[in-house]
């Protein structure tokens, strides 16, 4: 058989293969790490303007009920592992309706056990003593997270690191 030097061998094509397998290979985590961070930020960012939105309804929404004794806001969000809703809460007896419904993508959660159910009052601080913190996580990397913190006089912000560690990082 006569080689006229066109062409590759086979010896050839094998390594050029083998070297973009290994660079392919090298570069599938980071690209899978960039993807899960780009839903998470995505879903952060969803959920923040969602409770900015519920912000502004509440500015605009009727008077607050008096039910069982209490006052009790027309604009209440619910906030689940897997999804979370906006609803005007209902008077008494009457059914409350649900003006936005959100499911987070497969594999992202919020890690809340039973549900958390919040408000805000009429100068859009929290009805409660204390911040909320939420976080965003993707199911099997818990160090992978997107944190939403409201504050107790109705700041909203979002952030890559616990704010919990951050307080105590300055002690």
């Amino acid at each position: 058989m006569k080689c006229d030097g066109r062409g590759f061998s086979a010896l050839a094509l094998l390594v050029a293969v083998s070297a973009a397998a290994v660079l392919a290979a090298a570069a599938l985590p980071a690209l899978a790490h960039s993807y899960r961070n780009a839903i998470l930020e995505r879903e952060a960012e969803n959920l923040l303007m969602d409770i900015r939105q519920m912000q502004s309804l509440q500015e605009s929404a009727p008077a607050y009920s008096y039910v069982n004794g209490r006052n009790v806001s027309p604009i209440v969000m619910t906030i689940e592992a897997e999804n979370y809703e906006i609803a005007c809460a209902g008077d008494g007896g009457q059914k409350k309706t649900v003006l936005r419904t959100h499911r987070f993508p497969p594999h992202v959660t919020t890690g809340i056990v039973g549900s958390i159910e919040f408000s805000f009052n009429k100068n859009m601080a929290l009805l409660r003593s204390t911040a909320y913190v939420f976080h965003i996580r993707w199911e099997d990397r818990p160090s992978e997270c997107k944190y939403i913190i409201i504050t107790k006089d109705g700041r909203i912000r979002m952030d890559n690191h616990d704010p919990d560690e951050d307080a105590y990082k300055h002690k």
